[in-house]
């Protein structure tokens, strides 16, 4: 079994629900050529307040760490690690 070719991953730490993970990798996309160019990514939740966690447990890389402010709905995003 090959190794997926993660280049990045992001967790998002959204203020109320769940953690959502990105993982960023250097495969093409599985649409077709001219519809989406950009490389394949996989999103996944994880409980509240864990993402981190599971991320530094299960792979070799540490993440970037986002916390998103969702209450008011404007989609504001930092940068916390």
């Amino acid at each position: 079994m090959a190794e997926l070719p993660i280049v990045k991953i992001v967790v998002y730490s959204r203020r109320f629900g769940a953690d959502e993970i990105v993982l960023y990798t250097s495969m093409p996309s599985p649409f077709l050529a001219g519809v989406d160019d950009e490389p394949l990514s996989i999103s996944f939740r994880a409980s509240k307040d864990t993402g981190l966690q599971y991320v530094l447990d299960n792979f070799p890389s540490a993440p970037e760490v986002w916390t998103q402010d969702t209450e008011a709905g404007d989609g504001k995003q930092e940068r916390i690690k």
